[in-house]
């Protein structure tokens, strides 16, 4: 991986420098390639039913997964700037945003920003009433 692949990849992950000090480019570079391997693994090994998906923690886990590796990996112009990424199925849940994406080739749009769902699940309503993803 060179330099400039891991530092983009560093501001993807939210991944502040302080936290690799002491650690050498290769070093950061092989732990930059794991976690993007550990999410195509995952995505595979559910796709395979090798992974089932147990509750809806995990379901929503998945579909957040997935939509980093869409946007990452697919539509390799953008970029995510949100932090609270999700690299397992067990992770925290999250309130609020699940992905912002910055197009690094100016846009438009210059931002996507993404709600996951996983199987029939669809858009809420928030406490206050807000329909979730509106404009309000």
């Amino acid at each position: 991986m060179r330099e400039v692949d891991i530092l983009v990849e560093l501001k993807k992950q939210n991944i502040s420098i302080d936290k690799i000090n002491g650690l050498n480019i290769n070093d950061i570079g092989k732990k930059l390639d794991k976690s993007i391997g550990e999410s195509d693994d995952i995505i595979n090994r559910v796709k395979n039913d090798d992974i089932i998906l147990e509750n809806s923690k995990q379901k929503g886990n998945f579909a957040e997964i997935v939509q980093d590796y869409f946007y990452e990996e697919t539509v390799k112009n953008l970029n995510r700037i949100s932090k609270d990424r999700v690299t397992s199925l067990d992770d925290k849940i999250h309130q609020g945003i699940d992905g912002i994406y910055e197009d690094s080739t100016i846009g438009p749009p210059k931002f996507v920003i993404s709600e996951a769902k996983y199987g029939t699940s669809k858009l809420s309503t928030l406490k206050d009433g807000t329909r979730q993803m509106s404009n309000k």
